[in-house]
């Protein structure tokens, strides 16, 4: 973070400050080193029904923040957004994946991590002579190769004018403000760049094509050779198809099956339920509703899972993406690292509305350098 956008966001402070303000002061410290920079728990598994002292201590965070902001005459700092329950519910409602993807806090500007595709060689079995002094063997249990990314930002604005939802904040509805549509669309933006993001498009439009954003997955699992055309599967053979990719996954990159998710469409998703099953209806004898269709899905053990944000795009000259792709995701490898998760600060007042400028500085990596997935690109689904 540079510039006049770095002391409009965050101010004249070092990373270790901006950690702390964002991540530390609001319960989520630093558990581990990755890379020699402090890195959080995966946000999921902190803001959960288990721990229910921090989702009661961030419950309703982001309406008292609108409230100061539109009555206090005073610049308040940044306000992490995705702390509170209700704004995660929006995010993860609005981009399912994003439930799924590991959140992490992590210092610096860069997303530093350990690559894990590969091991060395165990030292073996020897002679008793010989592993009396183990000396010259060397680099056998560390030996981690070291991957980072440039964390990048994602900005946006907001104008919030209902004061008297403001001034109400027990009964305001964040969804129904223009902040809540403005952070359901970040969550779509990210999750869009999350699948199909490439920096070298060059497109210079704040978007999945351009430079200023992060590769996503359909780009780093391309270029590590784990992507095939599946144009030429037909119908009726999906569900074999991809059940053969995750044994090969399985089989050659010596990784388990529950670290796997399969992601589609919901078009794909619907295909692949016509193939295993009829339509299913279930319901009670009292009952006057019915419920039809497969709800949740697996293939080789590994879960099925659907989001709208898996389709063709357009981005200037960059077109990518198809409903009929799939991805195979692997969850210890694929993370989100941000030194600031998605936060607000606000800008100026106008009258009475308040502008307030929305930011997120993160980036997508994968830590098996797109070895431990796949991207199945062009299934042909068919939705009649």
């Amino acid at each position: 973070m540079a510039g006049e956008l770095k002391q409009t966001l965050m101010g004249d402070q070092s990373y270790d400050d901006i950690f702390k303000q964002v991540w530390e002061n609001y319960g989520f410290k630093g558990v581990r080193k990755e890379g020699g920079v402090n890195l959080t728990a995966p946000m999921q598994r902190l803001l959960n029904d288990s721990n229910k002292e921090m989702l009661a201590q961030n419950k309703g965070m982001v309406k008292d923040a609108i409230v100061k902001q539109m009555t206090s005459t005073e610049v308040s700092g940044a306000t992490p957004l995705v702390f509170d329950p209700e704004i995660l519910n929006i995010e993860f409602m609005t981009a399912p994946f994003l439930e799924a993807l590991p959140q992490e806090g992590q210092q610096g500007y860069k997303a530093v991590y350990n690559r894990i595709d590969s091991r060395d060689d165990p030292i073996g079995f020897q002679a008793e002579g010989d592993v009396l002094d183990l000396s010259g063997y060397s680099g056998k249990n560390i030996g981690f190769t070291k991957g980072e990314t440039d964390m990048k930002i994602y900005v946006d604005k907001a104008n919030i004018s209902d004061f008297s939802q403001a001034a109400s904040a027990h009964y305001m509805n964040v969804e129904d403000t223009t902040l809540g549509q403005r952070i359901a669309l970040h969550a779509q933006w990210k999750e869009q760049m999350v699948f199909y993001g490439d920096t070298t498009q060059g497109t210079s439009s704040g978007w999945i094509g351009d430079s200023n954003g992060y590769d996503g997955m359909a780009k780093i699992f391309t270029d590590a050779g784990n992507v095939e055309d599946k144009s030429g599967v037909s119908s009726g053979d999906y569900v074999k198809d991809i059940r053969s990719e995750i044994y090969d996954l399985l089989q050659n990159q010596n990784i388990q099956a529950t670290d796997l998710l399969i992601v589609t469409s919901y078009s794909m998703f619907d295909q692949l339920t016509r193939e295993l099953v009829p339509a299913q209806s279930r319901y009670g004898a009292t009952e006057t509703t019915t419920d039809v269709g497969i709800q949740q899905l697996r293939i080789n053990g590994v879960r099925v899972m659907a989001t709208h944000n898996i389709k063709e795009y357009t981005d200037g000259s960059y077109n990518v993406g198809n409903e009929g792709d799939v991805f195979i995701v692997n969850t210890r490898a694929a993370r989100f690292r941000a030194l600031v998760p998605l936060s607000s600060v606000p800008l100026a007042k106008l009258g009475l509305s308040q502008a307030t400028a929305i930011f997120e500085f993160g980036a997508f990596i994968d830590r098996a350098g797109g070895n431990w997935g796949k991207y199945l690109k062009n299934y042909s689904v068919t939705t009649s």
